[in-house]
This record gives structure tokens, sequence and C-alpha cells, in this order.
């Protein structure tokens, strides 16, 4: 039990919440790490970022040091982007959230195209972490279901098992 996730509210996580999830830890802002999203600058920033945003906005910043993880908007991954990431080092952070929270036409549409993401991802061997970016605790996803919906976008089981512990040996 060393998985790790990645929610938005600080105040939401404890770890009777995170145990009884199975997670080891669920990191939060509150960790020094944020997620910076598209058209935000990172300048201000003095902690670890992730970006997230659209892929011209995310090639424009990857290169700074403070960068740790991606997140891409839609899912709609450039080949070019993900080369790039898996040579900074950088790991693509797959956001299971905009898959379950969302309607049903744009769930299929996103989880066609994360499926794709993660397929390239893969090839290139980058490293992947899935996690909720739950933006409360009412939003949180067990492991268990974030496995499973690894293995819903092409990987296996232990694939899946590594995406969740990536973000936790990075940090």
């Amino acid at each position: 039990m060393r998985y790790c996730d990645y929610i938005r509210d600080a105040n939401a996580a404890d770890f009777k919440l995170a145990k009884s999830l199975g997670f080891k830890k669920i990191l939060t802002p509150a960790d020094g790490i944020s997620i910076i999203t598209c058209p935000q600058t990172i300048g201000a920033h003095k902690t670890k970022v992730i970006l997230e945003g659209n892929c011209g906005y995310i090639m424009k910043h990857i290169n700074d040091r403070r960068v740790v993880g991606i997140i891409i908007d839609d899912f709609e991954a450039d080949k070019n982007l993900i080369e790039h990431a898996r040579h900074k080092d950088k790991i693509l952070l797959i956001n299971a959230g905009k898959i379950t929270n969302s309607s049903d036409n744009y769930r299929a549409r996103n989880l066609i195209r994360a499926r794709e993401l993660v397929k390239n991802a893969l090839h290139y061997k980058i490293k992947i972490a899935l996690t909720s970016t739950a933006r409360n605790a009412n939003e949180v996803l067990s492991a268990q279901q974030l496995i499973e919906i690894a293995k819903v976008l092409g990987a296996s089981e232990l694939q899946g098992k590594n995406m969740l512990t990536t973000l936790g040996d990075v940090l």
C-alpha cells in the first residue's frame, strides 16, 4: 500500500481518508506541489509545479526546473510534447476525475482520447501517474478504482499499480 493520489483541496485530505481508500498518502497543495493552469505563469510559485493546459502552454513552460509534471487538457497529446517531457524527466498525470466526473458525451470522448494518450505515453516510456485531482473529498477515487481506470485505458494491472506509485516516488 504505497499508492499516492493528489487532490486540490488541502483541507479534505487526512490520514484516515487516505488509508480507507487504499493510499499511503493523499498529496495536496499543502505538501509543496501546486497545479498551475493555463494561462498562469510559474514565476510567482516557489514550490514544485504541475502544469495543466494545452500543449502549446505546456511546451512554453516545460523547461522550468520547478515543473515536475504535466496534465494535458482534454487528453489531446502531441507526440512531440510527450517525447520532450520524457527527455526532461517530467511525469505525465492522467486526470481520472475528468473521465469520471463528466457528462456522458464528454465521458466517451475523454475516455477515447485518454486511451490514446496512455498508449502513446507507454510507447515513449514516459513516467505516468494516474490521479483523481479531486476538488473535494467527495470526488476522491479509491486506489482500486484508479487501477481499474488504468486497465480500461490500456495499461496492465502492474502498469496501473505503478501509475499510482509514480507521484509518491518523485515527491
